[in-house]
């Protein structure tokens, strides 16, 4: 996160914490401050970077791009995460309680410990995820979990 911003995938200012008084020194900070102030950070980059334990209830993150951030012990809680890419995410220990993940791709993120009580998974991509089977199974109550049919199965 370059300059301590946030853009979206075509590099688009989505927010700057400067342009606000606020002054971050950390991805984690300056992405706190957004919800903080109630931005919304729909298609964000934010593959890659160190968020946990970030606060980041009731953040606004729907088609975010989160692939391969580490969100251990995060707290997001009622956040929207409406096709956001969570591709091989760091999610152990999350509070993803009440969050909507309705079509996201959480193919192969780490889902240990994380509180999904009810979060909406319709649409989700869960393959490869540590807990596959048991949500597969649950379904937890949200329709259908989309997982890919594995080749030579």
């Amino acid at each position: 996160m370059a300059n301590q911003i946030v853009s979206d995938r075509e590099g688009n200012l989505i927010f700057d914490p400067a342009s606000c008084g606020v002054q971050c020194q950390t991805a984690r900070e300056v992405l706190e401050a957004a919800v903080r102030l109630g931005k919304d950070l729909a298609s964000a980059n934010l593959g890659s970077l160190q968020l946990r334990e970030a606060e980041l209830d009731h953040a606004h993150l729907c088609q975010a791009d989160l692939r391969v951030a580490n969100l251990a012990g995060a707290h997001l809680e009622g956040a929207d995460l409406q096709k956001a890419d969570l591709r091989m995410a760091i999610l152990y220990e999350a509070n993803l309680a009440g969050a909507d993940l309705r079509g996201a791709n959480l193919r192969c993120a780490i889902l240990e410990r994380a509180n999904l009580t009810g979060a909406r998974l319709d649409g989700a991509d869960i393959t490869g995820t540590d807990r596959e089977e048991e949500l597969k199974s649950r379904g937890l109550g949200t329709g259908y979990i989309f997982v890919r049919k594995r080749r030579g199965a």
